[in-house]
């Protein structure tokens, strides 16, 4: 597989000279508000009407399809490597990383995806041989997004329950997820820019076997490569998350969780945002922990 350098970004992506002030950008703030217009009015929310314009064809390979429609060849991450992949390759890529990022923990009760967008990765998973017989909850922000879930996932014949999720509210989800679930994020906790403790105690509430984020993290950006510099840059300038590394740092120092996991940017679509995995499971006095730190364990 042909290997390409960074100075090839700026030919594959319009971002190289945004970030570097050669071409107009804003600052993008990832308000509620924003995050519903984009997802819950733009992106799934379209999608949800043309699924319903299509009874009975919303699959996932088509309602996939329909999202890359006009998406051409680029440049992904691998590592701090990058290689040119179809729209297809890059995401069939992205589930198989997701794949590996997960079997570690797979001796779960239920697999739970926080952040579901449409659905894509969870009930992908769910036809492979690893995850057959797992019981499978997915929940999104957006109404649209958990509701095309549920379409996509009954024209799968797959049984999932979806609901609503809120990153920054407790409890996180009205849906009763079974203790000792698999829970995981991918590619969702990027959209609050800050988060508080009351996304650790959220979990933490769902008496998970192991938490897994698969996700883009601003703390993990390798500022001695012009790659790192960049994607730094990236995240800040799309105003997307800046301390989920820091908040679970804390929380494990207070006593409260116990990280199994961490490696540095091993994947990306986009090469500027590229995932980290970094996996947890709360102690078993959770909130008791909190106490012998000498915190309230509310959130900040």
């Amino acid at each position: 597989m042909r290997r390409f350098s960074v100075d090839d970004l700026a030919r594959y992506s319009p971002w190289p000279a945004r970030l570097m002030g050669a071409s107009p950008w804003e600052t993008r703030i990832k308000t509620p508000a924003e995050i519903d217009r984009e997802f819950g009015v733009e992106k799934w929310g379209r999608l949800l009407k043309r699924a319903h314009n299509h009874p009975g064809a919303a699959d996932l390979e088509t309602v996939n399809g329909w999202v890359s429609e006009n998406a051409v060849t680029s440049l992904v991450s691998v590592g701090d490597e990058l290689v040119e992949m179809t729209p297809r390759e890059s995401h069939s890529a992205y589930i198989d990383f997701i794949a590996r990022s997960l079997a570690p923990y797979l001796q779960a009760t239920a697999l739970f995806e926080l952040g579901c967008g449409y659905g894509t990765v969870i009930l992908d998973l769910a036809r492979r041989a690893d995850f057959t017989g797992m019981r499978l909850f997915a929940a999104d922000y957006t109404a649209a997004g958990a509701a095309l879930a549920s379409l996509i996932a009954k024209a799968e014949n797959i049984s999932v329950a979806t609901g609503r999720c809120d990153f920054t509210k407790r409890p996180l989800t009205a849906l009763e997820i079974p203790e000792g679930s698999l829970v995981y994020t991918a590619y969702a906790t990027q959209y609050v820019e800050s988060l508080g403790r009351a996304f650790i105690e959220g979990i933490a509430a769902l008496r998970p076997g192991a938490v897994v984020h698969v996700e883009p993290v601003l703390e993990h950006c390798n500022l001695a490569s012009v790659l790192g510099l960049l994607r730094r840059r990236y995240i800040e300038a799309n105003g997307y998350n800046r301390n989920l590394v820091t908040l679970l740092h804390e929380e494990a120092a207070r006593g409260r969780i116990r990280l199994l996991e961490e490696t540095l940017p091993a994947f990306g679509p986009n090469p500027l945002l590229a995932a980290s995995v970094i996996a947890w499971v709360p102690v078993a006095d959770f909130d008791q922990a909190a106490n012998r730190a000498g915190g309230s364990g509310d959130p900040v």
